[in-house]
């Protein structure tokens, strides 16, 4: 009877051990799943940063190509330009048609 009772004692133990490895095994399947997904997720992250890298060092690179044309031309001497008038003095009794000359020669279009 003792024999019986061992037996039936074991045998709902390890029927409980098996319920209780099938819910260990439910979770660490749904744990990897996880895993697996936040994985995918990482490196579509890590896809996406090394093209935004690959941005930015062409960004600095045009950055830095801008920054010494800047340099070379601020430089340079400045360039004047000067349109040359040739300036005749006008004395109080000028004639009509040298002011009329005058107003064709400043006048705005």
């Amino acid at each position: 009877m003792i024999y019986k009772v061992a037996c039936g004692v074991l045998l709902l133990g390890i029927i409980f051990l098996g319920t209780r490895l099938k819910v260990a095994e439910d979770r660490t399947e749904t744990i990897i799943e996880d895993l697996s997904a936040k994985t995918s997720e990482c490196i579509e992250l890590q896809e996406r940063f090394n093209s935004l890298n690959a941005q930015v060092d062409t960004l600095l690179s045009e950055n830095s190509q801008l920054l010494i044309a800047n340099n070379e031309l601020s430089n340079q001497q400045p360039e004047t330009v000067i349109k040359y008038v040739k300036k005749t003095n006008v004395n109080r009794r000028a004639s009509d048609k040298f002011i009329e000359l005058l107003t064709k020669r400043y006048e705005f279009e």
